[in-house]
This record gives C-alpha cells, sequence and structure tokens, in this order.
C-alpha cells in the first residue's frame, strides 16, 4: 500500500470516528471504548466478559434454587414467525427451545413465504425429529402479525411464549415462568434480557423495573420474552397488522390498559440476536418503518385514554416523549424554601419578571403556558408565589409541619413545592412556564398523585431522578452516574416513569390529593418526610412519577469545602421512624429499580451482584 493509499485509509477511519463522537457524545464515546478495553482484557485472561462471568454464575444460581413443583405443569405454547432469517440463527433458536429443562412446551411455527429454500429444509428436519413443534406455511407473503396470529391459532397451552426467529431462550427460561406462574398467576410476564452479537458473545444486558406504564408509553420495555395467558390474549384479539413492526409493543399497551396482573421476573432468561437489520443492531437506521409503527400505536393509545396529547421523539428513536397540556385556568401555588438565601425575605433563587415572594399570597400573575414543545392548546396559568423558611425558629416543632402551614395558606388546586431547587432555566418568564405546564399536566392526570423532577448540578450531571426505597440501603437516591444529556438504561434518565419516592426539593401535587393523604407527616424534624408522602401515596392506589421534562438544579453548587448543596443531615429519629412505619416495603427490593446492578447505573465500569444465591449461602 502506498503512502498516499495509507493516508487516505486513515483519513477514513478518523471521519468515522469523528461522526461516531459527534453522534453519540464524547462521554458516552469514552465510556463504551473503556468498556471495549476491559472486556477485552478479560475475555484474553479468563475467556469470558465481565458481564459473561456474571451471567453463568448467575445461571448456575438460578439452577440450585428452582423448584420444579408438585405434579405436571401447565403447556407453554411458544410461537414463532419466521420469514427468511439467517439459518444459522434459526438453527439456534430452534435448538435454545429443544434445550428447556421444563418439557410440557409446544412450538408453533409458521413460515411467511420464506425465500430461501434452505429455511423450509429445516424447518421441515425439526418438525419430523421434535413432536412438540408443529409447523404452517403461508402461501404468500403476510406479514409478521397475521403470521403471528395463525400461529396462534394452533397455540394449545394455557400460556403462550413469543419468540422471534433469531434469537435464543435461556435453558431454564419457561422453567422459571412456570415456577412462578404457580406461585404468582398473571394475564402477563417479562423477563430482563441481553443481546448476542453474531459472533455468539453476550453483552448489554436490560435490567428493567416492574410494571411502569408510563415508561411502557415512552419505549416496549417489557422487551421480547413476553408470555400470555392464552385465555387473556384471546381476549385482546391477538396481534394487529396496521402497526406491524411495532405490534408487540402495540400489543402491550393494550394489555397494560386491561390486564389485571403484569408480573416481571427479574432474570435474563431472553438473548436478543444483533443481527444485520434488526432494531438490535447499533445502526440507529435499522427498520425506520417500525419507529414510526411505534409511534402510531403510542398516538393510538393516548386516543383510547381520552387524553389531549401529542407525541415528539423521546430519548433516541424507538422512543416516545408524550406533551401534554394543563387544564384551562388552573390555578397553582409555588410554595419555595428561603434556608438557602443569605435573605429570607428574598426569594430563594432570583425574582422571575418582577415577581415577588415574600411570605405572603402574592397577586395572582397569568403565564400562558403554551411554550411546552408546541403544546396542541394555549393553556392560562394563574400562579401565586408564597416563600417559606423552612429553616425556622428553634421552636418549630419540624421541616414538615412548616411545610403544612404553608400549603394551608395557599389557594391553588396544584401545591408545587420548591426546597433549595429551581427550574434549570430560570432566566425568563417563558421558561417558567413552560416549566410550570409540564409538571402541573403531569400531577393532573388520574391515578398520579405525585410528580418530582430531575435534578442535575450546573455541570450537567444528574443529582436525582427517584428516590429508590428498600433492599439493603433502605433509602436512596437513584442517579445512576449520568450526565443530563445521556438516555441511560432503557432511557429511563430522560422519560417519564414511576418511582417509589421522589425528593422534596421539587414535589408536585394536587391540593385534594394532598388533603386526602393527610399532608406531611409532622413527626419528621429534618427530612424524610418527602419519602413517606409517597409511600403513603402509593398505599391509597396513586401513583408517584418522576418528570426528567420538569428538569431543576440547586440553587446552590456544591463546593470544595462542603461537597454538598445544602444541609441534608438525616436525624437518627426520622430514619428510625419511616423503618418503623414502612418495615415491609423496606424489607424488599424497590420495585422500580433492578437487583441486578451493584450500583443503580454504575456505567463506567458495569459491575454486577448476583440476584440469586444457592441454597444454604446467606
Amino acid at each position: 500500500m502506498s503512502r498516499l493509499e495509507e493516508l487516505a485509509t486513515w483519513t477514513g477511519t478518523l471521519r468515522r470516528t469523528a461522526r461516531f463522537v459527534r453522534k453519540r457524545g464524547l462521554r458516552r464515546s469514552l465510556r463504551r471504548a473503556f468498556e471495549a478495553i476491559d472486556d477485552l482484557g478479560s475475555r484474553i485472561l479468563r475467556g469470558q466478559t465481565a458481564y459473561e462471568r456474571w451471567f453463568a454464575d448467575q445461571l448456575e444460581a438460578r439452577a440450585s434454587v428452582l423448584d420444579p413443583g408438585a405434579g405436571p405443569g401447565p403447556l407453554v405454547s411458544i410461537v414463532m414467525p419466521v420469514c427468511d432469517p439467517d439459518v444459522r440463527w434459526l438453527e439456534q433458536a430452534l435448538a435454545s427451545v429443544r434445550r428447556q429443562t421444563y418439557p410440557r412446551w409446544q412450538l408453533c411455527i409458521v413460515d411467511d413465504a420464506s425465500a430461501n429454500p434452505q429455511v423450509r429444509g429445516l424447518l421441515e428436519q425439526w418438525r419430523d425429529r421434535e413432536p412438540r413443534v408443529e409447523l404452517l406455511y403461508n402461501d404468500s407473503r403476510q406479514g409478521i402479525s397475521r403470521t403471528s396470529n395463525r400461529a396462534l391459532s394452533i397455540a394449545r397451552g394455557e400460556y403462550v411464549a413469543l419468540l422471534d426467529h433469531d434469537d435464543e431462550l435461556t435453558a431454564d427460561a419457561l422453567s422459571l415462568v412456570v415456577s412462578r406462574a404457580r406461585a404468582q398467576p398473571f394475564d402477563l410476564l417479562y423477563s430482563d434480557e441481553d443481546k448476542i452479537t453474531r459472533s455468539g458473545r453476550l453483552r448489554d444486558p436490560a435490567f428493567k423495573p416492574d410494571r411502569s406504564s408510563d415508561l411502557l408509553r415512552t419505549c416496549m420495555y417489557f422487551g421480547h420474552l413476553c408470555v400470555y395467558r392464552r385465555a387473556f390474549l384471546e381476549e385482546l384479539g391477538g396481534f394487529d397488522p396496521v402497526f406491524d413492526g411495532s405490534q408487540d409493543w402495540e400489543l402491550a399497551l393494550r394489555a397494560d390498559t386491561r390486564a389485571r396482573r403484569i408480573v416481571h421476573l427479574p432474570a435474563v432468561l431472553y438473548h436478543w440476536r444483533m443481527a444485520h437489520g434488526s432494531t438490535a443492531d447499533p445502526n440507529a437506521e435499522a427498520k425506520p418503518w417500525a419507529y414510526e409503527a411505534g409511534r402510531r400505536a403510542v398516538e393510538t393509545d393516548i386516543a383510547r385514554r381520552g387524553e389531549r396529547a401529542h407525541i415528539v421523539e423521546g430519548a433516541g428513536r424507538g422512543y416516545a416523549r408524550i406533551v401534554r397540556a394543563p387544564q384551562p385556568d388552573r390555578k397553582v401555588s409555588v410554595l419555595r424554601g428561603s434556608g438557602d438565601a443569605a435573605d429570607p425575605t428574598q426569594p430563594p433563587c432570583g425574582g422571575v419578571d418582577g415577581v415577588g415572594s415574600t411570605g405572603r399570597p402574592q397577586a395572582g400573575v397569568r403565564l400562558d403556558a403554551s411554550g411546552v414543545d408546541a403544546a396542541p392548546h394555549a393553556i392560562g396559568l394563574e400562579v401565586e408565589w408564597l416563600a417559606i423558611d423552612p429553616a425556622g425558629s428553634p421552636a418549630d416543632p419540624g421541616v414538615a409541619a412548616r411545610w403544612n402551614a404553608a400549603a394551608a395558606r395557599a389557594q391553588g388546586g396544584v401545591l408545587v413545592f420548591l426546597d433549595g431547587v429551581r427550574p434549570w432555566d430560570e432566566t425568563s418568564a417563558d421558561a417558567w412556564r413552560a416549566w410550570l405546564a409540564e409538571i402541573v399536566a403531569t400531577v393532573e392526570r388520574e391515578p398520579v398523585g405525585v410528580v418530582g423532577a430531575r435534578i442535575s448540578s450546573r455541570r450537567g450531571v444528574i443529582l436525582h431522578m427517584g428516590v429508590v426505597v428498600g433492599g439493603p440501603e433502605m433509602v436512596r437516591t437513584f442517579t445512576g452516574g449520568l450526565r443530563r444529556d445521556e438516555p441511560g438504561p432503557l432511557g429511563i434518565a430522560q422519560s417519564l416513569r414511576e418511582v417509589s419516592a421522589i425528593t422534596g426539593g421539587c414535589l408536585a401535587v394536587r391540593r385534594d390529593v394532598f388533603d386526602r393523604i393527610g399532608g406531611f407527616d409532622p413527626g419528621y424534624a429534618t427530612a424524610l418526610h418527602d419519602v413517606d408522602f409517597c409511600l403513603r401515596a402509593w398505599e391509597l392506589g396513586l401513583r408517584v412519577l418522576c418528570d426528567p421534562h420538569a428538569e431543576c438544579t440547586p440553587c446552590l453548587e456544591p463546593t470544595a469545602a462542603s461537597g454538598r448543596t445544602r444541609s441534608t443531615a438525616v436525624h437518627t429519629d426520622d430514619l428510625r421512624r419511616l423503618q418503623t412505619k414502612w418495615s415491609a416495603q423496606l424489607a424488599r427490593p424497590d420495585p422500580f429499580s433492578n437487583p441486578g446492578y451493584h450500583q443503580e447505573g454504575a456505567l463506567f465500569t458495569p459491575r454486577y451482584r448476583p440476584i440469586c444465591r444457592p441454597r444454604g449461602e446467606t
């Protein structure tokens, strides 16, 4: 190769690298590079990546605790539509079914007029040697929904599992599903999953939360191993061909509106093949028609629920953001703590267009809330501002009681508590309009009870996006170690979603809900009144959401001397009170987190901890 050719090759490589970095950002590109180097070193030294070693340990641990149960279990029908897959991947998908430790399965295959004759030959070989395989052919191309529905028509099992023609199940997948069905009957079950490369390496595990309707309307996080109760699936009417490409997402959205019980099984049971043209492929341009079908599926779900909203792109391709507008002429009370301000009589974070804050309700100021991402309706909000000093006096009974007293003076139908934080962009009335419209529109929805904001530092590091309640740490902030422009796993850092609790730094609640819950528990002196308030909301059947689009930042940035934004010392009495009131909730894992991460989203160097241990271990 000549010097000129070498120069052209290096120039092309540099250009491709620059495009990749521009597209993903320097931090995310470096993280991926460090992960690749770490995995390469692990493969050279041990033959497996860190994740593959963790996964192998999990398979061994699961085998030791799996209870086969008494008597024969239910028949599970596996539905597999087939259309011109790579024969190698089809062979491995079929082999993964045959390796199941649970014997009572039926594999329902319908070939959608594959052009490759090798596909038909392989399918017929498997049908002839495995009596549990049933095979049909379409005379002409029908599409994935119609093909899947035809496979459903020959399913006889009590439960129906979905499997793509180039993916793989773990050997214990059906055993774990049936074990959970015996203990906890369900209409729909989904599991964690990972990806499998064309060379057979495992990577990118997706550790999922429990049922979260708002997150499901952001992305199809249920993933691929969805197991439906067959009678329930027939009630839903199967797949809708109008949504081919995102037919599984549209079906899950319909199921979410009607299912009595949706169960999450927190174990990686499914390997999603990173084949060319698949949406598992890092190429973001794969299957653009599938992304369009997903957007239409969410729009249809919104219309079915009767919501006033429209869809814009969310955390990336394949993610949706639902933009809502608040109700007309809604009055909002913004209660702002001034404990961090030098002068308690002044707004803690600066005024906005001359709107004052003195500790007494100010005259109502009308704000046009139409500036939130071209919201479809121009809605007026009437806002009153109150300045509350959470520092109080020595005779004050505690922070919770002071906020209750402030709420009693407020006149608004929505209460927004801001304690030591401000909207990310507080430089103009337009920014306030958009911020208020977002959080008010979210908290107005039934059965939403409490809404909190994502809190990020001015340097762009996420400080808070929900509180994780339960497990060994009992109460901790879900931060993920992310920057504000990073979507995070499953896009959760940029997606509206359910959480167990949010911080009182920014807490929005409707007046009727605040009164129904009974306000903050005045027994808390310095902290944890916000966590207690959210847990009481869940106890009443209300939901708690974290809205990343209503983003805040601390009024005071951390300093080298303090290392923190504000005094957050928790009295032992407050923690003891929370433990006493919520011992059951604190004893079990947070349903909206996942035990698969050693820390909540340690991303530079992923570390994994055991989800289950062999019998006899503690």
